[in-house]
Formats: structure tokens, sequence, C-alpha cells
């Protein structure tokens, strides 16, 4: 009797503990049975003295490009349709694909990508695609400020009304950071996380970063 009792009051006071633990701390494993089994957690007032966040209205969604959402064909390479609010620049997508050095010059010139920014060469495994890359990268500065002007340049929202300072890994680019003279909007290929870099298992690749920014970099 003494030995039941004392396994129950150690699974009673176990569980206590356990719900004495706020619900942040908890694994991720025990929060996801907790959601399944009892619902989402009822919301919960701010302490004293907080005040809700406010944010900027999000602008609807403007088209730079409408033609960019078609599926097309452009240098033998092809582009699948997109869904999505201003996609990326298909032109950009064929130059991540075959590389820059093997799209043609009006491709090129569609995109602000360097001629050298994906060189592709050498089909190691014979498979019809290169197998050697070298990619080159630039730092690039979101949100910093100039003594000519007030906001920030290149002007860059991690989400509506947030705006940190921050420098991100680019592609090599030519021309400028924002998308054109008369905006201070920073280019799409300058954002935070920067674009993923996807290549096939046992290709060789060269990352080079080169210090094209104005600003000394270690």
């Amino acid at each position: 009797m003494g030995t039941r009792y004392l396994v129950g009051l150690c699974i009673v006071l176990g569980v206590t503990a356990v719900l004495l633990i706020p619900p942040s701390l908890w694994p991720d494993s025990v929060r996801q049975f907790a959601f399944e089994t009892f619902g989402p957690p009822s919301p919960q007032d701010l302490p004293p003295g907080r005040q809700p966040a406010v944010f900027e209205g999000e602008p609807p969604c403007t088209e730079l490009e409408p033609q960019w959402r078609q599926a097309q064909e452009i240098d033998g390479v092809d582009v699948e349709g997109s869904r999505v609010c201003n996609p990326d620049n298909p032109f950009e997508v064929v130059a991540f694909v075959k590389g820059t050095n093997n799209i043609s010059h009006s491709v090129l010139m569609k995109t602000r990508l360097a001629s050298d920014a994906i060189v592709k060469r050498d089909d190691l495994d014979k498979d019809g695609d290169p197998d050697v890359i070298e990619i080159r990268l630039e730092v690039s500065e979101l949100n910093g400020f100039s003594p000519d002007i007030e906001e920030p340049v290149p002007a860059y929202f991690i989400a509506p009304g947030i705006q940190p300072g921050l420098w991100v890994f680019s592609p090599k680019a030519r021309g400028m950071a924002t998308e054109n003279f008369e905006e201070i909007k920073a280019h799409r290929s300058l954002r935070l996380p920067s674009p993923v870099i996807r290549v096939e298992q046992g290709d060789e690749i060269k990352i080079i970063l080169e210090n094209t920014h104005y600003m000394p970099h270690t």
C-alpha cells in the first residue's frame, strides 16, 4: 500500500511540475500533444503597461512586370508560370540555371546580374549539364542611411512597418541596389534571407566574395 501511495504521489508531483513550467519552455512534442488534445491555448491579456504592436498597413500588390507570371521558354529553359505577386525575374532564373556565361547577351541584359555572377562549365558526369560552378557574391546594405536622404536606402521591409538595418550577401550585380533611379526601394535580389543556392550532389562549387561596396569589409 505504501509503495502504491509513493508512486501515485510521484506521478502527481511530476504532472504538477510540468504544468508549472511555462508552455513556451515545453518541448515541441509536448506542445504539439497539448494542442492536439486540448486545442489551441486561450488568448492572454498583455501585462500592465504593455501596448499591442501597431503595424502599418501593407500596400496591395503592384505588378512591375505582369508578364513575368506567364509560363515561357527562354534560351532553351522552360520557366514555369507563377501565381506569386511580383515573381522573380524569369530571365534571372534562366541565368541561375544555365550560368551567366551560357546565356545570350539579350537575356543577360534583361537581368541585373554581372556577366561573371554565375559561371558554369565542365560536364564532369556526362549528364548534359555543367558541374563546375563559380558563384560571385557581394556584400549589400539594406536600410542604411545616407547624409543626403532622411529615409533608409535601399528601403526594405521584413514585415509591414518593420525595417531593420542589416547586411546581406547577394549575387554580383551591375547597376544600382535600388529598383531604379527614382525609388529608394531595394532591388528584389537584395533580401533577407538571401536567395538560396541550390546545386546537385557531386558538383564542384567555388564561392567568391568580391568587395564591390564602397565600405571596407573583412
